[in-house]
């Protein structure tokens, strides 16, 4: 019959196909593991123990950045968000994301509500007249939206408000 030997040249021909894909794949995939490792990104484990796998002059560049940033108080303008800090550290959100929690050894909103808020106790401490600012003055000078996320957040980290905090400060100085 003419029509079931079609079929059966046509199966015949897919599995010959068939085959030579498989042959290609695994000749490719060995060609894959003979590439100079050195081209490829390199794994390296975080400080945090996390195996990431980056490029460690990227890695430096960011991390210069991210220094740059903290040095510059960039920190204090409350509009700065993941992706714009992704932009000036010249790289994507997902890789900025990696660095900071392997390297600063947290995420990035309390990356920078530390950085905000250890600016607000290097204030107070070192300038007695930012002492005598109102809580929602000192949130805005931080770098904080509101002053209810600065308070939240500063009894979060020091579990005292800032209220109580400056009272002590001042009670001591």
């Amino acid at each position: 019959n003419s029509v079931g030997s079609s079929v059966e040249e046509e199966s015949i021909d897919y599995e010959i196909s068939s085959n030579n894909l498989d042959k290609k794949f695994i000749a490719n995939t060995e060609e894959f593991d003979e590439i100079d490792q050195d081209e490829l990104e390199e794994e390296e484990v975080s400080p945090s123990g996390i195996t990431l796998l980056i490029n460690q002059t990227l890695e430096k560049q960011v991390l210069d950045k991210l220094s740059s940033f903290e040095k510059s108080r960039k920190f204090l303008n409350p509009d700065v968000s993941l992706k714009s800090l992704a932009v000036y550290c010249g790289t994507n959100t997902a890789y900025l994301s990696k660095i900071i929690n392997s390297y600063k050894k947290c995420n990035y909103k309390t990356y920078m509500v530390n950085l905000r808020l250890n600016y607000t106790m290097h204030l107070w401490k070192s300038n007695a007249d930012s002492r005598v600012l109102s809580i929602q003055e000192i949130a805005t000078k931080s770098g904080f939206s509101t002053a209810q996320s600065f308070s939240k957040n500063f009894l979060i980290k020091y579990e005292v408000s800032p209220k109580y905090f400056l009272q002590q400060l001042n009670k001591n100085q």
